[in-house]
């Protein structure tokens, strides 16, 4: 008479596989959760005033736009989409009396130092408030956009805004934007007649 093995032994098999599928699942989950429900890469540059985000569905967008009295949203993605949804979050936008900035960036973050100049002015300027900054993943254009804000107007220290910038999705090897945001700084702090 041949032993045959236990019934417990093809469960014990069979268990690895299937919290494998249970983790994919639960990842999938928590990926669509955060990336169509969440919002993504939110955060708050100053309470009552300025907010950052990765891009937000329309729902999204009204929702953040009504939760935190956003009048003016700096888009540094608008010029990317297609016409329908630039359509739709401009009608957004006219709906809910939002002013519409929208910037010219690269994904990494650079610019034209202009595009920079127009995002100070309009953080500079309190009519505007409470300001939403936004792009496709909120790390580097909106990433750029707070840390100048942050150094020029707050006071912080380069490395500290380009920590924040990290703590937010930049990759710190990124010595594209880190040189041309410092080449921006450098111009904009120049003591005058430089």
């Amino acid at each position: 008479m041949t032993a045959s093995a236990p019934p417990t032994a093809s469960r014990h098999r069979i268990r690895p596989v299937f919290l494998l599928l249970m983790a994919a699942a639960l990842f999938g989950v928590g990926w669509f959760a955060q990336n169509r429900l969440g919002l993504d890469n939110f955060g708050v540059v100053e309470p009552g005033k300025i907010y950052r985000s990765g891009r937000l569905t329309a729902r999204q967008l009204e929702r953040v736009i009504r939760a935190y009295g956003i009048k003016t949203i700096l888009h540094a993605q608008f010029n990317e989409f297609g016409k329908p949804e630039q359509q739709t979050i401009r009608t957004l936008c006219e709906n809910n009396a939002v002013r519409l900035c929208p910037l010219q960036m690269e994904g990494d973050g650079r610019a034209g130092f202009d595009q920079y100049d127009r995002a100070q002015q309009v953080l500079n300027d309190s009519s505007h408030f409470p300001v939403l900054i936004c792009c496709a993943r909120g790390v580097y254009r909106t990433g750029t956009i707070v840390a100048t804000y942050r150094i020029l107007n707050q006071g912080w220290s380069r490395e500290k805004a380009l920590k924040e910038m990290r703590a937010f999705g930049m990759d710190k090897t990124n010595a594209p934007i880190l040189e041309y945001l410092s080449r921006y700084l450098d111009e904009r702090q120049a003591p005058p007649g430089k």
